[in-house]
């Protein structure tokens, strides 16, 4: 009976060995959702409650090609499949946001009730409130059904307050929408942006920053061919009004900007590309990543270009992490052959780099480089806790989820104690968590794998850890996070 007890521990410390192995080879795990009845899956939107994931999907139906279906997945921490709900397959229904409280999830997005066209200007959506239960059952859903004057075509929706705001642009005009909690149509705030006689422009993005203000991202090119020239970035208030704007450009090259982010500081972070020429939009060796910073009054306080490398670029969105220290650009790795009759070949890779908080490469920028030989990308990361993230995406028509470490100096697994490292013993651990530290500190939290706060006290030798369910967790101990296992 003792040698099996032995045989199964030393079994069981071999495989959280493994498991930060792995962890050390970037990936931690990594799952993909596909789809019976849709195809073209777009992931939406992610959320972390308690030790649950929400990944919500935007798709096409292959029955009904002019309508998008959508639906949300629910996991558990590991990624193991919990269910799954579609949204009523005859209404379009393109999610943007997820909201939930402790009994209702709440999914938002634009919803077009009639059977038309995407390309009709007769269009009418809406901004729709669809109430799900924690257990995936349909609730309940809620639109104004009686307000036509509530038209627009796709649109980024920003809630405040239980207020949403849907931006867009319809038949030329760019629109931003006020609805209640209900998503019932409230105003339309009129805004002070005329492009007439301008150069063609395109609504590239828009936040909602803390002081209730717009900040809004858009595209100038002097033809409707390929090429955007320059950018700008503006301010605008609650009523429409333009506080300032900033134009954006860099000589002697095409400026595509189409992300911008509010910092932890409150400045701005914009993210692009730039290229030579109309000719060069799929020329990647002509194309390059393209990032400003913009202070609280639209002044550029520095810009910068860089390739991953000579043959890629990056094209999807950027994350601020390690409390405004640096930045992850993630997206995909391109790498493209052209020819004269204009036919090209692409190889996708998933693709994150970091960037510090001046626009700077880091040493080890590409700090996650994976190739599935498909057509795939990443759609966004969350961070977990320091070094940990959860990135999802697109991989053919799947959904594609992964939990990766990526940052290798901010986490310590070693359990050999020097004049650097704090030592956290044993692990596994079963009932208390035994530390040594020769710093000076004054708390210890312990984190969950979605990154959740699961307990916090003093410092002290010993933590009783015996209330935790087993699995993986993470302590953090001054500026260390340090894994461990709960048998």
């Amino acid at each position: 009976m003792k040698t099996s007890k032995i045989i199964f521990l030393l079994f069981f410390i071999l495989s959280a060995y493994s498991f930060q192995l792995s962890a050390n080879n970037n990936i931690i795990w990594e799952k993909e959702y596909s789809s019976d009845s849709l195809v073209n899956i777009v992931p939406s939107y992610i959320s972390l409650y308690d030790s649950l994931i929400f990944l919500t999907y935007n798709g096409s139906n292959p029955n009904q090609k002019m309508f998008r279906n959508s639906g949300i997945i629910c996991l558990n921490e590991d990624g193991e499949f919990n269910w799954k709900y579609e949204i009523i397959k005859e209404k379009p229904f393109n999610i943007i946001k997820l909201n939930k409280n402790n009994n209702y999830i709440y999914l938002i997005g634009t919803y077009t009730p009639y059977a038309v066209s995407p390309l009709d200007p007769e269009q009418i959506n809406y901004l729709l409130n669809y109430q799900l239960s924690t257990s995936g059952s349909f609730i309940n859903e809620f639109f104004d059904k009686n307000n036509d004057s509530a038209a627009f075509l796709g649109g980024i929706v920003l809630s405040h307050s239980n207020i949403y705001y849907v931006a867009s642009i319809m038949l030329g005009e760019f629109q931003i929408k006020e609805y209640d909690s209900n998503c019932r149509f409230v105003k339309k705030i009129v805004t002070d942006l005329d492009f007439n006689g301008s150069p063609i422009f395109a609504f590239s993005d828009i936040v909602l920053t803390n002081q209730n203000e717009f900040i809004v991202l858009t595209r100038h090119a002097s033809t409707y061919q390929w090429g955007e020239e320059y950018s700008y970035i503006r301010c605008i208030d609650k009523n429409g009004k333009t506080l300032w704007k900033t134009k954006l450009d860099i000589e002697g090259k095409y400026l595509n900007l189409f992300k911008v982010i509010e910092t932890k500081n409150k400045e701005f972070i914009l993210l692009g590309r730039t290229y030579q020429d109309i000719s060069s939009y799929h020329a990647t060796l002509n194309k390059s990543i393209a990032i400003f910073k913009v202070d609280t009054n639209g002044n550029v306080l520095w810009n910068k270009e860089y390739k991953v490398d000579s043959t890629t670029y990056i094209d999807r969105n950027i994350v601020e992490i390690n409390k405004g220290k640096s930045y992850l650009l993630y997206g995909k790795t391109k790498k493209i052959t052209w020819d004269d009759t204009t036919q090209y070949s692409s190889n996708f890779k998933f693709c994150i780099v970091e960037i510090n908080e001046n626009g700077e490469l880091l040493p080890n920028a590409l700090i996650w480089n994976k190739s599935l030989e498909r057509d795939n990308y990443i759609s966004d990361v969350k961070e977990l806790i320091d070094g940990y993230y959860l990135a999802y995406g697109k991989s053919d028509t799947n959904l594609y989820l992964a939990n990766v470490f990526m940052s290798p100096t901010s986490v310590s697994k070693e359990l050999n104690f020097t004049q650097e490292n704090i030592l956290v013993y044993p692990n596994p651990v079963n009932n208390y968590l035994l530390l040594k530290s020769n710093k000076d500190i004054n708390k210890v939290e312990i984190f969950s794998a979605l990154g959740i706060e699961v307990m916090e006290t003093e410092y002290k030798d010993r933590i009783n850890v015996s209330g935790l369910s087993a699995g993986v967790y993470f302590i953090r101990i001054g500026d260390k996070v340090i894994q461990f296992v709960k048998m």
